[in-house]
């Protein structure tokens, strides 16, 4: 009797913990000196590849926001064996919806909820794992998004960002973009998410090398999100039924073999008041 009323105290704690977990939403990263580079819409066939190379000779590790559409994802094996290195090389993964809608916002619920999901299942099929970590398209979302997201789609983290290269603007120079945030400020008092896009080409051949080299003479240190906010970036298994089973069993074990200890305690006991 004790020992159910152990474990279903167990899970019923674990379970009312979840409860009470509210998505969050962050811009920077919570450790100062900290820079999280990340890289949207991919991945692409022709330019991801590339980056991993920089990233992997630069010794810094990324974070990567998957979008499924651009590349058919679900049909597409060599999308899917480029996600399987991001994740092998150490680099995060994480969710910017399957479709890339113009605005979440936009969406219903359920159209919301079989989106991310359609990602998250993909992406576990490929690496064994689901995001915990999510970006918005284009930034946009609304308090009833992050409702469905955290409630249906067990997502823990709303992702945003500080500094965006402007890396998709014909316009725009990223390493200025970079330079113009950067420039004056201090290391040991600001952070920062950088918004990137590895389905650049420019961003593959040409800005990246300089920006890793600009970030590294500030003396910034390059973290994945996951360090980036101290947070798990990938969905906890202990939704499951069979987890749960099986983290039961566990406890079983360990509150017998417990018992046991006991009995042993017990009986060295009694030999020494005997002697």
């Amino acid at each position: 009797m004790i020992k159910k009323f152990t474990n279903s105290f167990f899970v019923l704690a674990v379970t009312s913990f979840k409860a009470v977990l509210a998505i969050q939403t962050f811009d920077h990263c919570i450790n100062p000196g900290d820079i999280a580079l990340t890289f949207d819409d991919g991945p692409s066939i022709e330019y991801t590849n590339i980056i991993l190379s920089i990233l992997d000779k630069a010794n810094v590790k990324a974070t990567f926001f998957i979008s499924g559409e651009d590349s058919d994802l679900i049909n597409n094996s060599e999308a899917k064996e480029i996600i399987q290195k991001e994740y092998d090389n150490g680099h995060v993964i994480a969710s910017h919806t399957y479709s890339h809608p113009v605005g979440i916002n936009e969406l219903s619920a359920e159209q919301l909820r079989d989106d991310v999901n359609a990602l998250g299942n993909t992406i576990y099929d490929i690496i064994g794992v689901k995001p915990a970590f999510f970006r918005p398209p284009h930034g946009e979302y609304n308090d009833e998004n992050l409702k469905v997201l955290e409630r249906d789609c067990n997502i823990s983290a709303n992702i945003l960002w500080n500094l965006d290269s402007e890396d998709w603007n014909n316009e725009s120079d990223p390493l200025e973009q970079y330079k113009n945030v950067l420039e004056g400020l201090e290391p040991s008092s600001n952070s920062f998410i950088a918004l990137n896009h590895d389905t650049e080409k420019d961003t593959a051949l040409v800005n990246l090398i300089n920006i890793i080299d600009y970030i590294k003479s500030l003396g910034y240190n390059f973290v994945t999100m996951g360090d980036c906010i101290g947070m798990n970036p990938y969905q906890n298994s202990i939704d499951s039924d069979v987890e749960i089973d099986t983290l039961n069993k566990r406890l079983n074990e360990n509150e017998d073999d417990e018992i046991d200890d006991m009995d042993i305690t017990s009986t060295e006991d009694e030999i020494d008041e005997t002697n």
